[in-house]
C-alpha cells in the first residue's frame, strides 16, 4: 500500500485514509454487525447431554414417519433417558458450585460473582433507547433521543463551575525538536490492540503492522501537524458511546458514563506529546494514577499497611476520601494551561498535551505531624494522626480546587477514623461528611 506524499493536513489525511480503507476492503472484506450475545448455559449441553438429546430427537423423527406404538414406545424411553441425564448433569454442577461456595479460598468471591450474574439477568436494558428529557418525562422516539443525548453531553463538556479568574504565568519559549522515527515506534508498541476506533475508523493494528513502514510517514505527518498547528479534521470528532454505570434509573442521563471513540492516529501523535511533557513536569511521588509501575495495587496496599501499622501501636489515625465532582468533565482549559506553564513545558510543544494539577498545600506549621497524602486519578486520600489538621487540610484543599473551577463532592467524600471512641466527624464548607 502507497500513501500520499505529506503537502497539507487534510489533503494528506484524506488520501491517507481513503486509501487504507480502499486496501482493507479489496483484502479483508467487510463484516456485518452479529446478532446480540445471548448468555447460554454452556455448562449444561456436556457430551453425554448431547448424545442423549440427539437420540431422542432421531427417534422422534422416525415415529413422525411412521406412527407406530413400537416407535412411540422408544421415544418415551430415550426422552426419559435425555431428562435423567439433564437431571444429573445439573446436580452434579451444582454440586461442584456448593464445594466451592464452602471453601475457604474464593468461597466469598463466588457468591457476588453469582449475585451480580442473576442481577443482571434480570435488567432489560440492553435493548433500552428511552431517556428522560430535562423535566423528567421519557422520550421513546428515537430521533429525539439522540437530540437529547447530544444536548445533554454537549452541556457537561462545556460547563464549568463558577471560579474566580485562574492566574496567568509567563509562557516558556522555545524551539521545538522534530519527531523522530524512533519516537513513532515507541508509541505505536505501546498501543493497545483490539480497541473500538474513532470516526476515521483506521485502527493502530494497521499502523503496527510490519508488512510496511508506517513509522516514517506517521513522523512525517505529526512533524507537519506540529508545524501547521492544525490537526485533521477527523481528530476533532469522536463518537460518544453512553455505558450505564448499573445503578440507578436506567432512563436517566447522569447514570451514564460517556466513553468517546477517537481516532487511534490522534491517540499515538499524543503518547509522543505525552512522552516529552512526562520528561519535563516533575509529579508527585504520592501520585498513583498515570504514573508508571503505580496504580490502583499500590495506593490499596499503602492506604491498608498504614492503617494496619496505627492499630498495631494503638495510635489514632483519621481519613478523609476526597472525590472531585465530574473533575474531567469540568476541569478549565485555563487551568490546564497554567499547569503546563508551572512545570515550565515549552509552550510550542503542549498544544495537545494535557496535565492535570497534582501538587498539595503545605502545612503553615511544620512541627505538627504533616497529613499523609494519596493521589489516584481524580481521586485524594488524606492521612493525619490529629482530626483538626485534617480538618485543616480537607478545606484547604476544597479551596484550592475551587480556586482553579474544581469542586469537591461533598456527597461522596467520606471520613473514617480508626479511633473507636470518637464519634464528631470533620466538615468541608460546613456540611458534615459522612
Amino acid at each position: 500500500m502507497k500513501l500520499p506524499l505529506v503537502t497539507t493536513i487534510d489533503e494528506t489525511w484524506e488520501n491517507a485514509t481513503r486509501a487504507i480503507t480502499e486496501v482493507a476492503r479489496s483484502e479483508l472484506g467487510t463484516t456485518k454487525p452479529g446478532r446480540l450475545k445471548i448468555d447460554r448455559q454452556t455448562w449444561l449441553w456436556t457430551d453425554e447431554v448431547k448424545i442423549e438429546v440427539h437420540e431422542k430427537k432421531r427417534l422422534y423423527h422416525v415415529f413422525l414417519g411412521d406412527k407406530t406404538v413400537d416407535n412411540w414406545r422408544q421415544y418415551l424411553i430415550a426422552k426419559k433417558a435425555a431428562k435423567k441425564t439433564v437431571a444429573a448433569t445439573k446436580a452434579a454442577h451444582y454440586d461442584n458450585i456448593s464445594k466451592q461456595l464452602d471453601a475457604n479460598d474464593g468461597g466469598e468471591r463466588l457468591i457476588y460473582r453469582l449475585a451480580r450474574s442473576r442481577q443482571r439477568q434480570t435488567e432489560d436494558v440492553e435493548k433500552f433507547y428511552g431517556v428522560n428529557d430535562e423535566h423528567g418525562q421519557l422520550i421513546t422516539d428515537r430521533k429525539k433521543a439522540t437530540k437529547r443525548w447530544c444536548d445533554y453531553f454537549e452541556k457537561i463538556s462545556t460547563e464549568e463551575f463558577s471560579h474566580p479568574p485562574i492566574p496567568q504565568l509567563p509562557p516558556t519559549c522555545g524551539p521545538i525538536q522534530p519527531i523522530t522515527v524512533e519516537e513513532t515506534m515507541a508509541a505505536l508498541k505501546r498501543m493497545k490492540p483490539g480497541k473500538a476506533t474513532g470516526p476515521d475508523d483506521v485502527a493502530a493494528e494497521l499502523w503496527k503492522s510490519r508488512h510496511w513502514n508506517s513509522a516514517e510517514w506517521l513522523a512525517a505527518f505529526f512533524n507537519k501537524v506540529v508545524e501547521e498547528k492544525k490537526t485533521p479534521v477527523d481528530w476533532q470528532r469522536s463518537t460518544t458511546i453512553p455505558i450505564w454505570k448499573r445503578k440507578g434509573n436506567p432512563a436517566d442521563c447522569a447514570n451514564y458514563r460517556p466513553i468517546r471513540l477517537l481516532s487511534h492516529s490522534m491517540k499515538i501523535f499524543e503518547r509522543i506529546i505525552d512522552r516529552r511533557i512526562r520528561d519535563i513536569i516533575r509529579v508527585s511521588t504520592n501520585q498513583c494514577g498515570f504514573v508508571a509501575d503505580c496504580g490502583t495495587t499500590d495506593a490499596i496496599h499503602a492506604a491498608r499497611l498504614l492503617i494496619e501499622k496505627h492499630c498495631e501501636k494503638q495510635k489514632p489515625l483519621h481519613l478523609a476520601i476526597l472525590d472531585l465532582e465530574k473533575a474531567f468533565d469540568r476541569v478549565p482549559h485555563e487551568a490546564i494551561w497554567y499547569a503546563l506553564r508551572w512545570h515550565g513545558v515549552p509552550e510550542s510543544s503542549n498544544g495537545s498535551g494535557s496535565s492535570m494539577p497534582t501538587q498539595g498545600v503545605e502545612s503553615k506549621r511544620p512541627r505538627r505531624p504533616a497529613p499523609w497524602t494519596l493521589l489516584y486519578e481524580d481521586d485524594v486520600m488524606l492521612a493525619s494522626e490529629q482530626q483538626e489538621d485534617l480538618q485543616r487540610q480537607t478545606q484547604a484543599w476544597s479551596e484550592r480546587l475551587a480556586r482553579f473551577g474544581l469542586r469537591l463532592n461533598v456527597k461522596k467524600t467520606e471520613y473514617m477514623t480508626t479511633n473507636l471512641d470518637e464519634l464528631s466527624t470533620i466538615q468541608v464548607d460546613g456540611n458534615d461528611l459522612r
